[in-house]
């Protein structure tokens, strides 16, 4: 019955990982944008996509040095 609901509606949830994963790469690309010469974890795009997966999973150690090198910019994209 599970599987039923998830084939029928499998276009819908196509379209909504597609807009997810392009909304997580574009936080990603901003992330090395904005912090790449100042923290490690976002020195390029793949990095910064995997930082910001492991952000969930309480992986946030870096954020004192986000937070000195952008006061402004850190707790702001964190929000978001």
């Amino acid at each position: 019955m599970m599987f039923t609901a998830i084939y029928q509606t499998k276009k819908q949830l196509m379209i909504l990982f597609n807009a997810a994963f392009i909304l997580l790469i574009g936080f990603a690309i901003c992330a090395h944008l904005y912090f790449g010469l100042q923290v490690e974890e976002f020195s390029s795009v793949g990095s910064s996509l995997f930082a910001l997966l492991t952000i969930p999973l309480g992986g946030l150690y870096y954020y004192e040095s986000m937070d000195t090198g952008r006061p402004i910019i850190a707790p702001l994209f964190l929000l978001f």
